[in-house]
């Protein structure tokens, strides 16, 4: 669904089945254990192993939580213990772990779950430096759920043991996610996902736009923009699936830079 990354991930989901209020336990008690890596190979082997289980608790909780008859939308208590129990709490903020989202403009809001992975070992509760967000859909045949990350982004071009663990750790645990006002003839839609990073003298931002046809899904355009040149790090979302980099002028750090248009639909 989500490329080569989910061949190994979705193989090693625990096979029990927690009850609705600790479904999280299992997750939560190796992420005590990844705090404390020797290695940069154990900790990989650490993160993945704790996606795949917060995989596992969000699909165990929504197929036996949930009503799939329901739309979640009005399900709230529910919604309400599966966010508590996946809740993000870092840099002194506590934030909503669930966002819903209809990705196929259908009568289905699909599930977000932004999940943070590992908090700074000398501050538990305020640094997080690595997180997920996993995609949730419904199949309407089987009334089952079931997830797939989606970023970091790079769990669609990489395979578990090409992955490393820079690829897995971002400062920016929650990123803003959102459709876009584009469907194309053949009934696919469109995703923004937005990272923002601040750095020592520059700040970054991200753009990665995926394509969802069905329950199907792929990364098509990823943008990397930095203002240490002195240049704006700033796209433009336009109509019709349309997306500018304007150029800028020439700067004591950098050159000038050439305007970029993406079309969505040709990519």
């Amino acid at each position: 669904m989500a490329g080569v990354f989910l061949l190994g991930l979705l193989n090693s989901h625990a096979t029990e089945s927690p009850k609705c209020d600790n479904a999280f336990e299992q997750r939560d008690a190796l992420k005590e254990e990844a705090q404390t890596a020797s290695n940069d190979t154990t900790l990989k082997t650490l993160i993945l192993r704790i996606i795949s289980l917060t995989i596992t608790a969000t699909e165990t909780y929504l197929n036996n939580c949930t009503d799939s008859k329901i739309p979640l939308s009005e399900q709230t208590s529910a919604i309400n213990k599966l966010d508590e129990m996946a809740k993000v709490t870092c840099y002194s903020d506590s934030t909503s772990a669930i966002q819903l989202i209809n990705v196929n403009n259908d009568a289905i809001s699909e599930l977000l779950l932004h999940a943070k992975v590992l908090e700074g070992e000398d501050d538990p509760s305020g640094t997080c430096y690595a997180g997920v967000t996993i995609l949730f859909f419904l199949n309407s045949e089987t009334g089952k759920w079931a997830g797939s990350p989606i970023w970091p982004i790079d769990m669609f071009k990489k395979k578990p043991e090409e992955m490393q663990v820079k690829d897995l750790i971002n400062t920016q645990y929650h990123p803003k996610i959102y459709m876009i006002d584009l469907q194309d003839k053949h009934g696919k839609t469109y995703m923004a996902i937005e990272n923002y990073a601040q750095g020592g003298d520059s700040s970054t931002n991200s753009l990665s736009v995926v394509r969802i046809d069905g329950r199907h899904f792929h990364s098509i355009l990823n943008l990397t923009l930095n203002d240490w040149c002195g240049q704006s790090n700033r796209w433009i979302l336009e109509k019709n699936g349309i997306i500018t980099v304007p150029e800028a002028k020439a700067t004591e750090r950098c050159g000038k830079r050439k305007r970029a248009v993406y079309n969505l639909e040709h990519l």
